[in-house]
């Protein structure tokens, strides 16, 4: 089942697009609950919550990979559709421009990791998925 099938399920997918674009550089996020949240710089607090949650560098990459994959799954799905309406227009168009968004937080979230070469190339392999994805280079068009 998509997001699209259920308006809380795309409210809380562009949500999450939406502030992975708000990431700024060296901040951590959270995807412990059902929308990504941006955690702010490391502290001490953060790293004894971020283990008491189980939450890794890993598992939050491969929680916004899922989250990636969702909106590609929703925009496959609509795009493929026979019948265009008007909100399935404007679910695409959002779909695109917080994917497009998103490409910057993903950068952003580099700098946070940038002595994490996996982690790194990870994140690098998001955002050519999402480029080759929406067919451009990730910038918004004119």
């Amino acid at each position: 089942m998509s997001s699209g099938d259920h308006p809380r399920g795309s409210d809380n997918l562009l949500t999450s697009l939406k502030i992975v674009s708000r990431i700024r550089q060296h901040e951590r996020i959270s995807t412990t609950g059902n929308i990504v949240r941006i955690d702010g710089q490391q502290s001490a607090t953060q790293a004894v919550r971020r283990w008491w949650a189980g939450e890794t560098r890993e598992r939050n990459l491969e929680d916004v990979r899922a989250l990636i994959d969702t909106a590609f799954h929703d925009l496959d799905l609509l795009r493929g559709k026979d019948e265009e309406t008007n909100s399935n227009r404007v679910y695409v168009l959002r779909l695109e421009t917080e994917l497009r968004g998103a490409m910057q937080g993903l950068q952003n979230l580099q700098s946070t990791y940038e002595d994490d070469s996996v982690a790194h190339a990870r994140i690098d392999v998001l955002r050519d998925r999402i480029k080759t994805q929406l067919g451009d280079d990730g910038k918004k068009k004119e």
